[in-house]
């Protein structure tokens, strides 16, 4: 099995670019505004299918059906990660556990919306992207405070971190499939 790393590169790229938008809509629009709950799923489930379609050149199973299911099943993802993360944040795993609801729900929303073969692999990858995009950026924020930076660390290095991982470990997955 050999990796194209140019399409893993390009869908960390798309990744980077879709974490940036989502932390732009959260940040910019007000809490308890309906962008602010559905705008960054719908940006994720945008770049996944543009990325699978034009980088790998994915066949959905029904182009609109496709896209509207996985679009959909990520904004539901977000919102009950969101949703999750706030009703535990005190406890110590609740950051965790809203990185594989997130993960979860992207992944059904593949294996719904495209043709795959391994679907295991897909949601196991997309799975553990997802914790491991919040374990990275709590390292983030701790070499932040570790270092004395001074930074805005509001959600924007959360979606960055994490969407980039995702998209990247759905790239794998899509290739190894």
């Amino acid at each position: 099995m050999n990796l194209n790393y140019k399409h893993l590169g390009m869908y960390l790229l798309a990744g980077i670019v879709s974490g940036l938008l989502c932390g732009l809509i959260t940040h910019f629009v007000g809490f308890g505004n309906f962008p602010y709950y559905a705008g960054p799923g719908l940006v994720l489930g945008i770049m996944i299918f543009l990325a699978g379609r034009f980088i790998s050149s994915i066949a959905p199973r029904n182009t609109w059906l496709s896209s509207l299911i996985l679009v959909l099943a990520c904004a539901i993802g977000w919102f009950l990660a969101y949703q999750f993360g706030y009703a535990y944040k005190a406890e110590g795993f609740s950051l965790f556990g809203s990185g594989a609801i997130g993960g979860i729900f992207v992944a059904i929303g593949l294996t719904l919306a495209w043709k795959l073969n391994r679907i295991w692999l897909v949601i196991v990858l997309t799975v553990l992207a997802g914790i491991l995009g919040v374990l990275m950026w709590l390292v983030g924020v701790e070499l932040f405070e570790l270092f004395a930076i001074d930074a805005d660390l509001d959600l924007i290095p959360l979606f960055v971190n994490w969407q980039a991982i995702l998209l990247l470990a759905i790239g794998i997955a899509v290739q190894i499939d």
